[in-house]
């Protein structure tokens, strides 16, 4: 009897656990289409202004039918496998922690978590950018409530510019996704004080802190207005606070403009296949969330551009 009980046990503890990781594990958007049609309407402009499950339920039924002494084994199973997952989540973060951006605003600042880990192409373009300072300077070209503010276009710079939203980054930019970065501390060869063969702080010097260099990895380069390679692969819905590319409804055609969620747009994701909008997500905010509401709710005239124009002060990676 016993035999049998942790035989049913272990059955059931297997096809428990497979419903339960399915169903709590896997990300998933509601369909709602309150609003589409008006933002569907904005979303084509997002960019250019010109030219089966396992059953849960009998996992547990299969449970019942065993024996105390199967229940047992169960608990003592998912109680070892839960510190297990546990410690390695733990892991996960303190080795592999996410980059996170800092906004500074003229409304303020906000912060949001870049997901380098599960989209390399769409975060490195964007933290690239963010170093090399292109975001600096640039206005928040159309806002609106209850949908999102996009951003990220270098003609934004005036912000009354006409061309505002139609732009990218320069053609023939690269940036590397994966490897590894190496940072110099100390040189000791090589020495920068040399170039005077007689100075007497030959061999004191070395390359400056901070500055890095990569290895391995892939190249990405920029092409066809400053575009990179679609990257959908992360199924991660346009939820309110997560960033998200922009694009013209082409392929290929994301570049530095991305826009701040401010409600759920699951019907912008690029899984969402009851609508024909292609919006891969690359981020959300940890921090500052009512200061993107407030941008969005700001005054603003009939092409969605805010009144009192609202600056990037700058974008910082940590």
């Amino acid at each position: 009897v016993a035999a049998n009980a942790l035989w049913t046990a272990s059955v059931a503890t297997r096809a428990f656990t497979v419903a339960v990781t399915a169903r709590t594990g896997t990300r998933q958007s509601l369909h709602s289409f309150i609003g589409v049609d008006r933002a569907l309407d904005h979303e084509v402009n997002l960019k250019t202004v010109a030219p089966g499950l396992p059953s849960a339920s009998l996992g547990l039924a299969a449970v019942g039918a065993a024996s105390t002494v199967g229940l047992a084994t169960i608990r003592g199973s998912a109680l070892k496998r839960s510190k297990a997952r546990s410690m390695s989540n733990n892991a996960r973060t303190l080795l592999h922690a996410n980059p996170v951006a800092t906004f500074e605003t003229t409304m303020g600042s906000f912060k949001a978590e870049i997901y380098l880990d599960e989209m390399p192409i769409t975060a490195t373009n964007f933290i690239d950018l963010s170093k090399s300072g292109f975001y600096n300077g640039l206005h928040f070209h159309r806002v609106i409530p209850n949908f999102m503010a996009q951003f990220g276009c270098p003609n934004s710079k005036d912000p009354k510019s006409l061309r505002a939203g139609s732009g990218g980054p320069s053609d023939g930019t690269s940036f590397q996704v994966g490897g590894k970065e190496i940072a110099k501390f100390h040189g000791e060869f090589g020495c920068p004080n040399s170039k005077d063969p007689k100075s007497l702080r030959a061999g004191s010097g070395g390359p400056s802190d901070g500055t890095s260099f990569q290895v391995g990895g892939k190249e990405i380069v920029r092409k066809g207005g400053g575009n990179i390679p679609d990257e959908f692969t992360a199924k991660l819905t346009n939820a309110p606070g997560t960033l998200s590319m922009a694009n013209t409804g082409r392929p290929n055609s994301g570049g530095s403009q991305f826009f701040i969620n401010v409600a759920d747009n699951n019907f912008l994701d690029f899984f969402n296949l009851q609508t024909p909008s292609k919006h891969p997500v690359f981020g959300k905010i940890t921090e500052g969330f009512d200061v993107v509401k407030q941008i969005t709710e700001t005054r603003t005239d009939r092409k969605d551009r805010p009144m009192t124009p609202i600056q990037m002060k700058s974008i910082t990676m940590e």
